[in-house]
């Protein structure tokens, strides 16, 4: 019973980075969405550094699945 169990969550390591990163995914669009709509009003390098910072977030989060989840370095 205990094997049986092992060689599911085994065979479905995949599945945890692709449901939190799909998970994910909706939300940081609309956190960007709101703020090109906040800094609409600002000069376009505070835009940008915003948008940076954003995208530094999900590629950090990205990077954590797929290096420490799957083991792919």
């Amino acid at each position: 019973m205990l094997s049986v169990f092992l060689l599911t969550i085994n065979s479905l390591r995949f599945a945890l980075p692709i449901v939190t990163l799909f998970g994910t995914a909706p939300t940081f669009f609309t956190f960007w969405f709101l703020l090109r709509s906040i800094t609409f009003v600002f000069p376009p390098h505070i835009y940008r550094r915003c948008d940076d910072h954003l995208y530094s977030i999900y590629q950090r989060l990205v990077l954590f699945f797929f290096q420490n989840w799957v083991h792919v370095k």
